[in-house]
């Protein structure tokens, strides 16, 4: 137990708002959530000491990861930020993009945000307004861009686009805009997955919901294809151009869109060093595996549940997972983690 109380967070999620203006198809976080909905949610100051107690358990300017829902829709978002980055964090913050207007760019960049990443799936504006369920959401994104680059442009500003069926013809296309274009630092590529809020914990994950007629439309279905453009992009990446992804975490991809029903990895899962946050404010490694505390009591303190015997319990059912989730390979992928792809 003494050594285990030395293990440091490796990754921390705040989910803080499951609420959208977007109608995604492959996420389905802007239906009520059936687990969130009508739930007591934290307030600004339950974040800013949930952010204390974290910065004594990591290192200078560990990174925190902004999600949603669509982060930008909460008003205090950027006052947190700052707070977190006084501290000595590193904040990224991950948006659709839609709300990032002269006024929002000029918050942004007085917030000491590190990183936005922005969604853009396809170059093609009738692809990506199609997938986000919104038309006019391309058109934002690119407003979005223009504004950060002239109201904040010390921020690191990248992209996410998701591996599709319909936006397969277009990712080397995008890789080669991000790659020209002086406003942009970063292209990360993400694998699709059961979509969001259409399962809770273990027993509600569909191990081949890509085969179903609800969710298979998005899976990428032409192997041959995949494989061609990731052996593409893994040479991109190898000679230098603005890829997030590292080699073996692309390797990984393509052995998962290949044989997905396939574990793709040996060594355990490196999510017991992973810390998330829901919109309500449950504590968790994993959201699979249950709840340490809420970040809204103020006797749940962070440094003491991190170290905690259930804690531990956690962590050893996650060493034990074998399921392609999205946190495993999408988010928490470190480039210098032992992941052997079989």
């Amino acid at each position: 137990m003494e050594t285990e109380a030395l293990i440091k967070p490796g990754f921390c999620c705040p989910g803080i708002t499951d609420e959208c203006m977007l109608r995604c198809q492959m996420c389905d976080k802007w239906h009520k959530d059936k687990v969130t909905y009508g739930k007591p949610k934290p307030v600004l100051s339950d974040w800013k000491r949930f952010a204390l107690q974290l910065r004594d358990l990591v290192d200078e300017n560990f990174e925190i990861d902004i999600g949603g829902g669509e982060a930008l829709l909460v008003d205090w978002l950027w006052d947190f930020v700052r707070h977190c980055t006084d501290i000595g964090l590193k904040m990224t913050v991950a948006s659709n993009g839609y709300l990032v207007d002269e006024n929002m760019a000029k918050r942004i960049a007085d917030s000491g945000l590190f990183s936005l990443v922005l969604s853009l799936d396809s170059l093609d504006e009738n692809i990506h307004d199609s997938w986000r369920g919104v038309s006019g959401v391309h058109k934002r994104v690119m407003q979005a861009i223009d504004n950060l680059a002239k109201y904040a442009p010390r921020v690191h500003v990248g992209l996410c686009s998701i591996i599709m069926q319909s936006t397969l013809n277009g990712l080397l296309e995008l890789g080669t805009w991000v790659n020209q274009d002086p406003r942009l630092k970063s292209l990360y590529y993400m694998v699709p997955m059961q979509p969001n809020n259409t399962y809770w914990g273990m027993d509600g994950f569909d191990k081949y919901w890509y085969k179903s007629e609800k969710f298979g439309f998005y899976w990428p279905q032409d192997t041959k294809k995949v494989y061609e453009i990731l052996d593409e992009i893994i040479q991109r990446r190898k000679n230098g151009e603005l890829i997030g992804n590292s080699v073996i975490q692309l390797e990984a991809y393509k052995r998962y869109l290949g044989e997905p029903d396939r574990f793709v990895k040996k060594d355990p899962c490196n999510l017991d060093r992973a810390l998330h946050v829901s919109s309500t404010g449950e504590i968790c490694l994993c959201y699979s595996w249950g709840s340490l505390g809420n970040i809204r009591n103020k006797e749940d303190d962070l440094r003491k549940l991190w170290t905690s015997e259930k804690a531990e319990q956690i962590r050893e059912k996650i060493r034990t997972c074998s399921e392609n989730c999205h946190f495993l390979l999408n988010c928490f992928f470190e480039q210098d983690y032992p992941f052997k792809v079989e």
